[in-house]
């Protein structure tokens, strides 16, 4: 088992989950941190701008991790249209420069997207052509080519999680779940289909996977694709609250400032294959969160 894990973006979402899951196993845990503090006191941290010059060799040779989990970049859809060139450094230049580091030091694991098509197909595989709709699909693409091409060892995860987000970054679950406690109307798109994960599950499966020496791309997602009305319907359900709130909108309506696919299901039969079992399902992702947990 792997006991040093570095993650770069450690405090953003995934990495807080992340971090909190391999403490509670015993591993000893290092990130890196931009704007924001980790909020776990036993995570060593490093302060590292990814958009300036940085050395990555001179960072591993460091820290010495086992594993690498790049999960940092621009998640902000409409940021990366206006930001295109720092959410290239972000998802592709400083990934790469991590990845080619990572050789003969550490496994390296790529935290990547299911918006990479463009929303015709239902459940895509990996093999299926990428059709990028935006900036933020169009860099993720991008980092997933250069992580790959730097270190052929990589292993690429696509997904899509939701779970407890943090003092300056709410996550899906938790504008719903204010929304919801607040008997306030919540508008979910019914157009929008995902197949989504809780962060504990995604952590679990992280784990996972570096342990059974997986590399290239897998999709590490729900098993279960679902509209994003049908999510805020069963996670009104999960917390007791008024599911009549959860109102109909429509991705076609909503005129944001960038294209988004329709449909960002993922088909997880190819890590569930290499794993020996399914994915989880979104009632399994939704019991693995305490109330606590989602928001």
């Amino acid at each position: 088992m792997s006991t040093c894990w570095l993650i770069v973006g450690g405090s953003g979402m995934l990495g807080h989950a992340l971090s909190a899951s391999l403490i509670a196993q015993g591993m000893r845990v290092w990130a890196t941190t931009g704007n924001h503090s980790m909020a776990e006191s036993q995570v060593s941290t490093i302060p590292l701008d990814l958009a300036r010059d940085f050395d990555a060799g001179t960072l591993l040779d460091q820290v010495k991790p086992d594993v690498l989990v790049y999960a940092a970049g621009l998640t902000n859809v409409d940021k990366c249209e206006s930001n295109e060139l720092l959410a290239t450094r972000l998802h592709a230049g400083a990934a790469r420069e991590f990845a080619s580091a990572s050789q003969g030091r550490c496994r390296f694991l790529y935290i990547s997207s299911d918006h990479l098509w463009d929303g015709t197909t239902s459940n895509v595989v990996e093999d299926d052509p990428v059709h990028p709709l935006n900036a933020y699909a169009r860099t993720k693409v991008a980092g997933e080519r250069a992580t790959l091409q730097a270190n052929p060892e990589t292993l690429v995860l696509r997904t899509n999680f939701f779970g407890r987000g943090l003092p300056w970054r709410k996550s899906l679950s938790d504008w719903m779940t204010d929304c919801l406690r607040a008997g306030e109307p919540l508008g979910a798109f019914a157009d929008a289909h995902f197949t989504p994960i809780a962060m504990p599950l995604l952590s679990d499966y992280i784990v996972r996977c570096v342990s059974s020496n997986l590399s290239g791309i897998y999709h590490c997602a729900g098993s279960e694709r679902v509209s994003k009305f049908e999510f805020a319907i069963r996670l009104a359900g999960r917390l007791g609250l008024d599911e009549k709130l959860v109102v109909p909108r429509y991705l076609v309506d909503a005129g944001l400032k960038a294209l988004r696919p329709l449909d960002m299901s993922l088909s997880t039969r190819k890590l569930a294959e290499a794993l020996g079992h399914p994915l989880p399902n979104l009632s399994a992702s939704l019991d693995a969160l305490s109330n606590k947990n989602i928001a």
